[in-house]
């Protein structure tokens, strides 16, 4: 792997959000850690005493169950002995004060929890009965790991699951990543993470990826096209329509049959039009990870990144503007709502949709489709007559059933009138 991906594992946060600073004051809440302190960056902080005592347990018990053969010192030596390039991983100035034995020492105690409270929180008894931990330190480990100031290198996970491990860590990885993908448990089993060929840089980063998994198959299609966004005649693709609007214009929601952030769909065929917008799920989770994701895509180094969580949290901002919209995403099966009242959601995306610098150009063809359906002069009165009669005339089995008697009570009557006037002729 090259030196310029390792290095977008971490900055300092004056460097971290370059353009990005007003934002991040206002939503500190969700970047900074609250219970637990993962790598250089907080190390050391009086804060973070509590949960620096239960590092110690967690990694006793990672040598244990690793099978190590020397109390854990061949765990140790691999990160020394590559303490070199694991420093690489960090800017300069993150980890300067740190000497070659501290920094490693650092990684290894990190690492060896890290790996450790991943595989334990499958079984969430023990972590409270073996390591005695409480229920809410449990909930602020598990999320304070997708934390961008507690990033560490994938490298150093990768290095400690090297020695003679009994258990397979990968796959308590993978179960971590796919169990925090924002949608439906039903949809997690269909993504393929292949840390083996393409290793992320770390645990967030790997979050990503589980986000956008169908990008390969999927990158010729519609859902995230680009368009000549420089002409003057596109500037009205991004205009703002919430989800009660939409369906006003006779354009219903339906979720997308997979979890992939691009996976966003306009269809329209007669007078039949949909838009699909991947199911998600929404939880008290939910916007510390979509923070920590933007965040990332807003790092100085990652020149290549194409902005599709930042572009996406756009686009439902958009869509959100009251709880009457939430409402509607969870009477069309595209958001579950975890959090609390509809109102509650609504706050939480017009909170975390103000991320600065959105990629535009995201959906581009998706908002063409729903432009050029509003201009329509014609489809639209259409579409909302047809809705019209089928909200009043088939909302239920015995409405259909009323409106079908009184259709065939009127053919009937007029059968008869017209043989009335025009007997036939023997």
């Amino acid at each position: 792997m090259e030196d310029s991906k390792i290095k977008k594992s971490q900055l300092l946060p004056s460097q971290r959000y370059k353009g990005f600073q007003q934002c991040f004051e206002t939503k500190r809440k969700y970047y900074e850690p609250s219970e637990l302190c993962i790598g250089p960056i907080h190390h050391g902080n009086p804060k973070f005493q509590v949960s620096d005592k239960y590092k110690p347990k967690l990694t006793a018990k990672f040598i244990e169950d690793s099978g190590s053969t020397n109390d854990g010192e061949d765990l140790y030596m691999k990160i020394r002995d590559n303490i070199e390039e694991l420093r690489d991983c960090y800017e300069e100035e993150v980890t300067k004060s740190y000497d070659d034995e501290t920094l490693a020492w650092m990684l290894f105690l990190d690492g060896c929890s890290t790996l450790q409270f991943i595989k334990t929180h499958q079984f969430p008894g023990q972590l409270k009965n073996y390591f005695d931990f409480e229920n809410e330190q449990i909930s602020f480990a598990y999320q304070g790991l997708f934390l961008l100031e507690n990033q560490l290198p994938y490298r150093v996970l990768k290095l400690l699951m090297s020695v003679g491990s009994k258990t397979d860590y990968k796959d308590s990885i993978i179960k971590f990543i796919r169990n925090n993908v924002m949608v439906p448990k039903k949809f997690t089993h269909n993504i393929v993470l292949d840390i083996e060929r393409e290793e992320p840089a770390h645990l967030l980063e790997l979050l990503q990826f589980a986000l956008l998994h169908e990008l390969q198959k999927k990158e010729k299609q519609q859902m995230y096209e680009r368009g000549n966004e420089t002409k003057e005649s596109d500037i009205h693709l991004h205009s703002c329509y919430n989800v009660q609007e939409l369906r006003a214009a006779g354009i219903q929601l339906k979720p997308s049959g997979s979890c992939c952030l691009r996976d966003i769909t306009f269809n329209s065929l007669c007078f039949s039009c949909h838009l699909k917008i991947p199911p998600m799920t929404v939880d008290d989770s939910t916007g510390l990870l979509f923070c920590n994701l933007i965040a990332y895509e807003m790092l100085p180094d990652n020149i290549e990144t194409e902005y599709v969580v930042t572009s996406y949290i756009s686009f439902v901002y958009k869509l959100v503007s009251n709880a009457g919209d939430v409402k509607d995403l969870r009477s069309a099966n595209v958001l579950i709502n975890r959090l609390g009242s509809d109102l509650d959601v609504s706050d939480l995306f017009n909170e975390i949709g103000t991320a600065p610098v959105p990629d535009l150009c995201g959906y581009t063809k998706v908002k063409a489709q729903i432009q050029k359906h509003f201009d329509s002069t014609f489809k639209i009165p259409l579409i909302q007559w047809k809705d019209e009669c089928v909200n009043t005339y088939f909302r239920s089995p015995w409405t259909a059933i009323a409106l079908l008697g009184a259709i065939l009570t009127i053919v009937l009557g007029g059968i008869q009138t017209f043989a009335t006037l025009y007997p036939p002729h023997k």
